[in-house]
């Protein structure tokens, strides 16, 4: 006789999970159920194992690496993943559990995180305009609080794709604190909505007086963006997460969160902000990321040609896949022929649940989706081919379920039930998610497919 255990259950046994406070939520953020009431049990059987799922890589999950021990990249190389396995049970991702990708630099040890007390400075085309504490710009402006699903341009296999995550994000819009003339521009908007970028940067260097690029700033993580991207996209200044005060990991006392694009654009210990041409050269992070972020095919390819091993450079965290230094490269490129960085529709399966009928398999396989629609309907379909080749028709499974997810702001969660064929030896399966399974895209190449050994012997 199967021994009767729940989904749960099988989480906190299985060490999928980590707490049960953090499993079952709080009053707003009831844990996600399958529609058709059944998050516990299939009605073909019972529940009587969670199926790891297999990677490239296996991640220490929730531990934060320092990097490493490079003085000349301390706190860029700074990581922690998310175990995805329990996401549906929590549609924001508790602060202490959040991925994260660059600690703090030590030079934020010497300055304060006091609203009060951090500078802000903003800058019209290389001339100051104004000198100010985060308190006074963000005084007088409306609070906005959205969802947001934040995702590493590096996000991968190897990580178990948990470089991710998902909070609840409260903050004043970069529109209302433009339209408020908080910076000091000469700014019309109605008329240059479309034309004018700004230069967003942040505290993100090893040294208190660093030489990182010709400007002699030492703002290493700045992105530039069109005026009119970050009003349509709903750009943030976030000073809280999940209800508390930013935590330093993440950028207090303020980061930029720009919904729907990769996390290299959220800029943390945001201290700049500068109007800007859009012939001013992309800024390295930009020009590092453009591989990851979608942007036009001549841009990546100079991007590669690039490549050296200059450490200097504290952009090159791996010697064989280092950047030459920002100065010394010879091909680049103005900030307006970059694309948007967004965060197309992806999709990845989270975890495999297997239920026993008497002498019958059923699987149901839990998985999460996220990224721009832009009015795109198609239904998700998956795939499942072993590893000796042998495939299924596509399938479709069911609607994604989470409203906060239907503009693509944060994620949505699936599941498709699946009656695999019996064999006699253990076989590695793909789960593969794809919208066509002919264009380019990170899903539709294969990108976030996961695997899973089926045995028939347990």
């Amino acid at each position: 006789m199967v021994k009767r255990l729940g989904r749960r259950s099988f989480l906190l046994s299985t060490g999928a999970g980590v707490s049960t406070s953090v499993l079952f939520g709080c009053a707003d953020d009831a844990p996600w159920q399958a529609p058709d009431g059944k998050a516990n049990r299939l009605a073909r059987g019972e529940l009587t194992e969670v199926i790891p799922l297999l990677g490239a890589g296996t991640p220490r999950f929730g531990v934060i690496h320092t990097g490493l021990g490079d003085p000349a990249t301390d706190g860029l190389d700074g990581s922690r993943t998310l175990d995805l396995s329990d996401a549906d049970t929590h549609r924001q991702t508790p602060n202490h559990r959040f991925f994260i990708r660059t600690l703090p630099p030590p030079v934020l040890t010497a300055m304060s995180a006091d609203p009060a007390q951090w500078q802000i400075e903003s800058i019209e085309y290389g001339e100051r305009r104004a000198r100010q504490s985060l308190a006074a710009l963000v005084d007088g402006l409306p609070t906005v609080t959205q969802d947001v699903l934040l995702e590493c341009a590096g996000n991968h296999s190897f990580t178990a794709f948990g470089m991710m995550s998902a909070a609840r994000f409260s903050g004043v819009t970069v529109e209302s604190v433009l339209r408020a003339g908080k910076l000091g521009f000469a700014l019309d908007l109605a008329k240059s909505i479309a034309t004018a970028y700004v230069k967003i940067s942040g505290v993100d260097y090893p040294a208190p007086s660093p030489t990182l690029g010709s400007d002699g700033r030492g703002n290493r993580m700045g992105y530039i963006f069109r005026v009119g991207d970050l009003i349509h996209y709903g750009a943030l200044l976030v000073t809280e997460m999940n209800g508390a005060p930013l935590p330093s990991n993440h950028g207090a006392p303020v980061r930029l969160v720009l919904p729907r694009w990769y996390g290299c654009t959220c800029i943390k210990w945001l201290n700049e902000i500068a109007l800007v041409s859009g012939s001013e050269r992309a800024t390295p992070q930009m020009e590092e990321f453009a591989g990851r972020t979608g942007q036009p095919d001549h841009i990546v390819a100079a991007m590669t040609r690039q490549r050296g091993t200059d450490r200097r450079n504290p952009m090159g965290r791996d010697p064989k896949a280092a950047y030459l230094a920002y100065d010394d490269r010879t091909e680049t490129f103005a900030a307006d022929q970059y694309r948007p960085a967004l965060m197309h529709r992806a999709a990845t399966p989270i975890r495999v649940e297997r239920y026993v009928d008497g002498a019958q398999v059923h699987l149901r396989i839990i998985g999460i989706s996220w990224g721009v629609r832009d009015g795109d309907t198609r239904p998700l379909l998956l795939r499942f081919r072993s590893a000796e080749g042998s495939r299924t028709a596509d399938l479709e499974p069911v609607s994604e379920f989470n409203g906060n997810a239907a503009a693509g702001a944060t994620w949505s969660f699936w599941t498709f039930d699946w009656t695999p064929p019996v064999l006699s030896a253990p076989t590695v399966w793909a789960i593969q998610p794809r919208l066509t399974f002919s264009s380019p895209s990170r899903l539709d190449s294969g990108y976030y497919d996961r695997y899973f050994q089926l045995d028939p012997r347990r």
